[in-house]
């Protein structure tokens, strides 16, 4: 295909008016024309070559048009790893999810972690004493990770496999690592995979086999692959876990805030936000305490709105509860 310099396009593979055949000659073209436009010379690494290969450059051609790396802008690579995002996003639009927004007071906790970093040094994941609750919560109500077969029974699992977005480098596609039976897990355990992974994600299961290929891997194959795998619970909890936990509100500044995600294959799915202090009463007498923002999302194929709120007031329960020393 060839684009002219008047925006034209055609499959005809024929020189330009006054362009040039062969890619040596249009980078070098193309760095006269930077020099002309902005008075300095272009670096032969920041030019990005596959931009010549679809059309022709003159002396005529408009900078930002072919200077992908000018004072205006910048262009990266997309990471392979959002391509699954991508992904399930697109399963996530196909299901019927309903959310429900809970504070939870999360003082008890809290205050632990930051006495046990005074005395230890060690800080403790917070997020790994939600995957905690979580797992007992469930444990309580199983039917919030049930997962329907192909044949339309339920399956549920006495065992809950909890993923969770781990950030292994800044900025980077968070590792969806599965913490498996976390309802027989101690805390302790949790959080010491979790600090583990973080440091050494290359140890993660989510790091081997076909998730290691996924990235490289066409996306209709994946989608493939997903709608195999949606319909059956046992393959489901195999590469997906049986419930996601998200985080957002560590990355804030704080304050209340809820966060709503996309559920594209589990039955319940928890976002974790922002965490505010204000003030509640506690045992007739008001003190600031402070609170957790949570969002629960559950698949309403699976789950009715009574089971899911016995399960949000047994979640609360453990939440608030603390550590039991």
């Amino acid at each position: 295909m060839t684009i002219d310099v008047g925006g034209r396009v055609g499959p005809s593979a024929s020189p330009c008016p006054g362009g040039l055949g062969q890619e040596n000659h249009q980078v070098s073209k193309a760095a006269e024309v930077h020099k002309k436009h902005t008075g300095l010379d272009m670096p032969d690494e920041r030019f990005d070559r596959s931009a010549h290969r679809t059309g022709c450059l003159t002396k005529d051609t408009p900078n930002k048009t072919f200077m992908p790396n000018s004072k205006d802008y910048t262009i990266v690579p997309f990471p392979r790893g959002r391509g699954i995002i991508v992904d399930v996003g697109w399963l996530a639009v196909r299901r019927h999810i309903f959310h429900g927004l809970l504070e939870l007071d999360v003082t008890n906790i809290r205050r632990h972690i930051r006495e046990h970093k005074a005395k230890t040094g060690e800080t403790l994941s917070f997020t790994g004493f939600i995957v905690k609750c979580l797992g007992n919560a469930i444990e309580s109500h199983p039917t919030a990770h049930a997962y329907r077969d192909w044949l339309g029974r339920l399956v549920i699992f006495n065992e809950v496999d909890v993923v969770t977005m781990i950030e292994t480098e800044k900025d980077g596609v968070a590792l969806p690592h599965i913490i498996r039976a976390a309802n027989r897990k101690s805390f302790q355990e949790i959080n010491a995979e979790i600090r583990t992974i973080q440091t050494r994600p290359h140890i993660s299961a989510q790091k081997r086999g076909i998730s290691k290929l996924a990235p490289y891997t066409p996306a209709f194959l994946r989608r493939l692959f997903f709608r195999v795998v949606m319909s059956n619970p046992h393959w489901i909890r195999k590469f997906t876990g049986t419930v996601i936990v998200t985080s957002v509100g560590m990355f804030g500044q704080g304050g209340a805030a809820w966060g709503v995600a996309f559920l594209p294959t589990h039955t319940l799915g928890v976002t974790v936000g922002g965490i505010a202090k204000k003030p509640a009463f506690v045992e007739d007498r008001i003190e600031p305490r402070e609170f957790l923002s949570v969002t629960l999302a559950f698949n309403h194929d699976i789950v009715d709105g009574a089971p899911a709120a016995r399960f949000a007031g047994k979640f609360k329960e453990l939440i608030e509860k603390g550590i039991e020393e």
